[in-house]
């Protein structure tokens, strides 16, 4: 690649974009307005790694996605026994949808293409699954100034869809300063091997 390019932004994404380019010949500089690394919106971010998504794009990009959090110590080079290596923790997600209808069987049946564990549940299977979870449907949303607010709909949820290997990561801010760190490692190590 050969180019110098400039990303604007050092957060989990800027970084990663900057880390690949440089992988490929670039010389990439990252550059944000904070002055560091991840402490923009990534450091708000609640790091969601899941690959329930409404088109089959972002479905399979979220689980390629999920495979590299997956292996991120093997990623990003730093060993897994490093405290400030950030983890992918998976507890599971569940999704309520307002309804169980042709476009969540659409997407549930390509993230089973993709391999990806998911379960349709019923209210039911809800309740067996996540007994302390309240069932009630709230759909649809009422602002907090309604009168009603605060009123049971007297409505179970529709269902849910189960995502057992969902999770997040802790935390987006510690990826980014991973990614940082992969990347002057990599700048190092190639200008270690020009002398």
């Amino acid at each position: 690649m050969g180019d110098d390019v400039a990303i604007i932004g050092a957060g989990v994404i800027g970084c990663a974009i900057g880390w690949e380019l440089a992988k490929r010949g670039a010389k990439a500089t990252v550059i944000d307005g904070n002055g560091q690394v991840g402490h923009g919106s990534t450091a708000a971010s609640c790091g969601i790694v899941r690959r329930f998504y409404s088109t089959p794009t972002m479905t399979a990009l979220a689980h390629e996605g999920a495979s590299v959090w997956a292996d991120w110590s093997g990623h990003v080079g730093i060993d897994e026994s490093d405290e400030l290596l950030a983890r992918f923790e998976r507890p599971g997600m569940l999704f309520l949808p307002p309804e169980l209808g042709e476009g969540v069987e659409r997407i549930v049946a390509h993230m089973r293409e993709m391999d990806v564990p998911v379960e349709i549940l019923t209210p039911s299977e809800v309740t067996a699954k996540f007994p302390f979870l309240d069932i009630n449907s709230h759909w649809p949303i009422r602002r907090p100034s309604d009168p009603d607010f605060l009123d049971d709909t007297n409505r179970e949820i529709a269902g849910a869809v189960y995502e057992p290997d969902a999770g997040y990561v802790v935390s987006p801010q510690i990826a980014t300063n991973n990614l940082h760190a992969a990347g002057v490692r990599d700048r190092s190590e190639e200008h270690t091997s020009e002398l």
